[in-house]
C-alpha cells in the first residue's frame, strides 16, 4: 500500500485495508520502532520512507 503511494494518509490506509484507525496507527508505530519505516517531513506534507531511505 505504501509502496504505491508514500503520501497515503491514515484515513486512506483505513479505506484501503478495511482496518480501524487504532489498528493502522499501531501497525505504523510497530514498523517505525522496528526501523522498517520512517516518516520524512511534516505531518501534513510529509511522506513515508522504507528503512533504506527508498520512498515507499
Amino acid at each position: 500500500m505504501l509502496r504505491r503511494n508514500g503520501h497515503l494518509t491514515i484515513t486512506g490506509m483505513m479505506a484501503e485495508s478495511g482496518f480501524s484507525r487504532p489498528t493502522v496507527t499501531r501497525a505504523l508505530k510497530c514498523l517505525q520502532e522496528a526501523g522498517l519505516l520512517k516518516r520524512a517531513g511534516s505531518k501534513k506534507s510529509g511522506h513515508w520512507e522504507a528503512a533504506g531511505g527508498d520512498r515507499t
